[in-house]
C-alpha cells in the first residue's frame, strides 16, 4: 500500500495481482488494523467501473507505448527493491495492458495503468498440428486423397508425409461427412468460384425464374442443362434430409432414394450447380406437385 500511496501522480501503473490482494488484505482488516495500517491507496478494484462522468471505456495498449515502473530509489529497503524489481520485470514481460481514466479524492482526473502479471495471462494457443497428424486424423474419417489432382490411398498419403514433411495439403469437407485431402509440391492455390449468368434448364425447359413445379415421376428422370456445355455436378436438398452432392446432370441413385420422403407441396432446392467450365450457376426451387 505504502508503494502505491507514494507512487501516485499524474499517472499510476498497477499490477494486478497487487490490485486483488491488498482488497483480499483490507477486507479481512478490523477497524483498528486500518486505522494504524497505511491507508488504502486510491484505485479502484479491477474491473474498473466506469465513473458517471467519464463515459469511454478501458483503452488496450501496448506495453512498449506505455511509460515503465519508476526507477528503484537508493534508499529503499531490501523488501521494497524486491517488490520494485517484480514489477519491473512484470511489465517488461508483457504485451498488452489498458489504461482508464479515474477521479482520485482530491477531484483531480489520472491515468491508471493496469498491467497483468504472466501468470494471469491467457495461456498461448496451441501449436498448429503436424501434417502428417492431420492426415492419420483425415484416413480415420474416410477421407479420400489426391496426389497431384491423382487418387491415392490413405496408406500412400501417410507415407509420403512420412518421406516430405515439406509438401502442402489443402483438406476440403464435404455434405456427406466425406473430406478430401489434396498433397502437392506446390502451395495449393484457391481459384475464385465463377457465376453463370445462363439459367438452367430442367427436361429442356427454363425458367425465368428459377422455379419449377414437377411430379415425382418427372424428378426422379429429371435432366439438368444449357445450351453451352454441360453440367457436371450439384447438390440437392429435401426438407428434414441431409444434402447429397450429385456427379452428373441427373439425379444419382441415392439421391433418388430421398423422393421416397417428398410430399405434394414440398419445396426441393438443386444449388452449386456446376458446368464443364466450373461455372456455377443460380440455385433452382422445385415444387413438388
Amino acid at each position: 500500500a505504502n508503494y502505491y500511496n507514494s507512487q501516485f501522480k499524474d499517472q499510476q501503473l498497477i499490477k494486478l495481482s497487487d490490485l486483488k490482494r491488498l482488497n483480499v488484505i483490507y477486507a479481512k482488516m478490523s477497524k483498528d488494523q486500518k486505522a494504524n495500517a497505511e491507508p488504502f491507496p486510491d484505485f479502484p478494484p479491477p474491473p474498473p467501473p466506469l465513473p458517471a462522468e467519464l463515459k469511454e471505456s478501458p483503452q488496450i495498449v501496448q506495453m512498449h507505448d506505455i511509460p515503465p515502473p519508476p526507477p528503484i530509489p537508493a534508499n529503499a529497503t531490501k523488501q521494497q527493491k524486491k517488490k520494485y524489481q517484480i514489477a519491473i520485470d512484470n511489465y517488461n514481460s508483457q504485451k498488452q495492458g489498458y489504461i482508464y481514466k479515474h477521479k482520485n479524492k482530491d477531484g483531480k482526473i489520472v491515468d491508471v495503468i493496469v498491467v497483468p502479471d504472466p501468470n494471469e495471462m491467457p495461456p498461448p494457443p496451441p501449436p498448429p498440428r503436424l501434417p502428417l497428424d492431420h492426415v492419420k486424423e483425415m484416413a480415420k474419417k474416410g477421407a479420400s486423397f489426391y496426389y497431384e489432382n491423382k487418387s491415392i490411398s490413405s496408406d500412400d498419403a501417410i507415407q509420403l508425409l512420412k518421406e516430405n514433411k515439406d509438401l502442402n495439403i489443402s483438406t476440403k469437407e464435404k455434405d456427406s461427412n466425406e473430406p478430401i485431402v489434396y498433397i502437392s509440391k506446390e502451395p495449393n492455390v484457391i481459384k475464385k468460384q465463377r457465376k453463370s449468368d445462363e439459367a438452367v434448364m430442367l427436361n429442356g425447359r427454363r425458367s425465368n425464374d428459377n422455379m419449377y413445379t414437377l411430379t415425382k415421376s418427372e424428378l426422379s428422370n429429371v435432366e439438368l442443362s444449357i445450351d453451352k456445355g454441360t453440367i457436371t455436378d450439384f447438390k440437392f436438398k429435401i426438407p428434414g434430409k441431409p444434402t447429397v452432392s450429385v456427379k452428373g446432370n441427373r439425379l444419382s441413385e441415392e439421391a433418388k432414394l430421398l423422393l421416397e420422403f417428398v410430399n405434394s407441396g414440398d419445396a426441393l432446392q438443386l444449388f452449386i450447380i456446376k458446368n464443364s467450365d466450373n461455372a456455377v450457376h443460380s440455385p433452382i426451387l422445385i415444387e413438388v406437385k
